[in-house]
């Protein structure tokens, strides 16, 4: 317990036995025992990012350890010394952490066997603003839950900073981006041979015979408009760290293609209700269009685009088969006709899809829309790819589970299904069920034909 005397000082010596009083408590550190100066000093060595306050008679104040005498040495374990230290910044170094922004006393190590200083940074787990002599860094820790909560709760680094800067003593100092180092990581991109500046999109039409089935996917194409943003930047002086090996499309090469198809009359795919709205005036863009995965309800690589006032969606359909679906929650509101010929139930080849993964897609990413409107183009698309990498690494990591829970479903449920088939046909004429057999597999192959699916009975 704090034991203080009537005056209010502390009136007990440190466990220790030394001669000064102990007026710090250390907030992180379990217990609430009052230390001397120099016992929190020895206490941290290894922990060198917690909050220390101070009893002032009065109330406790928040104290650096640096001003208690706390020196951090890079490349040697805690409490050893090292005979050719550097001192960092002048004696003040800056390091953001979960815990709050802290001023430290840091040295580096000058050893003959020593690293670069940001490679000991890194060996620390602290990630540095520069590599070129470094004054700021932020702890894995801190850019991981940050990466977390922008995912969960869509907090935009301006809030996240500012929230950390009121937890310590308002410092200000620019936050660390960490998201495309995770992404690449993510995408098996991140130790590219000849760095990540050189890689190209895929060129899915030129790939060989053996290997096209990878891109034969089904696909869902949505537009969303609540993601819009001003022209705040540019692309020449906020160029993307993503390029083209993330989602978005390459810009120079997209923004060419709208510029040759603006006077192309476009087949209306989408109630463009927002697109010419007062609150989309002035926009350099008002939202995006997505090409999702249906089956796994994931992006798709270069499969996300800027739209603009008169979106430009189509695509050259030659040597594509296109078929066309309405989501199954969707379906209902549509009319019976649309309930027949567009229904992944009735289609040949789509397995027990849903449809609806542009929805829940966008449902995960809406919020982040506060943020991303005022940002700049680089910082926008980066963002948003962020997000969208996140969302695919979340169904690659449950796919396990998922896949094992749904086989276990779909062996039961086949089995069911092809006993109660077999019941049905047991009561109905050879005839008839060859010609049904002969209807559908004839509308299967053109949809021109009658649809057999669509009742054949007249309602009074």
């Amino acid at each position: 317990m704090i034991q203080l005397c009537g005056n209010g000082t502390a009136c007990s010596l440190c466990h220790c036995g030394g001669k000064n009083l102990p007026i710090y408590r250390c907030r992180e550190c379990f217990g609430i025992e009052m230390i001397c100066q120099s016992c929190v000093v020895e206490r941290h060595r290894c922990n060198p990012l917690h909050q220390i306050e101070e009893w002032m008679k009065d109330f406790f104040k928040c104290v650096s350890l640096k001003s208690l005498g706390l020196c951090i040495q890079l490349g040697h374990n805690p409490g050893e010394i090292c005979l050719n230290k550097q001192r960092a910044n002048g004696d003040y170094f800056t390091i953001v952490d979960a815990h709050g922004i802290h001023k430290i006393g840091l040295n580096f190590c000058g050893c003959e066997i020593a690293q670069i200083h940001y490679i000991q940074l890194l060996c620390t787990c602290w990630f540095p603003a520069t590599s070129s002599n470094p004054q700021t860094a932020a702890t894995f820790a801190v850019m991981e839950l940050f990466h977390l909560l922008s995912f969960e709760s869509k907090v935009s680094p301006y809030e996240f900073y500012h929230s950390l800067a009121r937890r310590t003593d308002n410092t200000r100092i620019t936050p660390i981006k960490w998201h495309n180092l995770k992404l690449l990581k993510r995408s098996g991109r991140g130790h590219h041979p000849n760095g990540i500046g050189t890689m190209q999109e895929e060129g899915w039409e030129n790939v060989e015979p053996r290997s096209k089935w990878i891109y034969a996917l089904f696909l869902a194409i949505d537009a969303n408009f609540r993601l819009k943003w001003k022209a705040v930047s540019s692309d020449q002086h906020d160029p993307s760290l993503n390029a083209v090996s993330s989602y978005f499309v390459e810009e120079t090469q997209y923004k060419s293609y709208l510029a040759e198809q603006f006077t192309v009359p476009q087949e209306v795919q989408f109630h463009l209700n927002m697109a010419d709205t007062k609150s989309s005036r002035g926009l350099a863009a008002t939202g995006v269009g997505t090409v999702d995965c249906a089956q796994h309800k994931m992006k798709l690589t270069s499969g996300v685009g800027d739209l603009q006032k008169g979106e430009k969606l189509q695509f050259d359909r030659k040597n594509k088969t296109v078929r066309f679906f309405v989501p199954k929650f969707h379906i209902n509101a549509h009319t019976p006709a649309c309930q027949t010929n567009f229904s992944f139930n009735y289609s040949k080849g789509v397995g027990r899809m849903d449809g609806e993964a542009p929805e829940q897609g966008w449902a995960n990413v809406n919020r982040v829309a506060t943020s991303t409107k005022e940002m700049g183009p680089r910082a926008r698309r980066d963002t948003l790819d962020d997000n969208f990498g996140d969302w695919n690494w979340k169904k690659v990591t449950t796919f396990g589970h998922v896949l094992l829970r749904k086989l276990k479903e779909a062996v039961g449920s086949a089995k069911l299904h092809s006993d109660e088939l077999a019941e049905l046909q047991s009561v109905i004429d050879a005839v008839s069920l060859n010609a049904w057999k002969s209807e559908v597999e004839t509308w299967e192959g053109d949809s021109s034909q009658p649809n057999p699916f669509e009742s054949r009975i007249a309602c009074e």
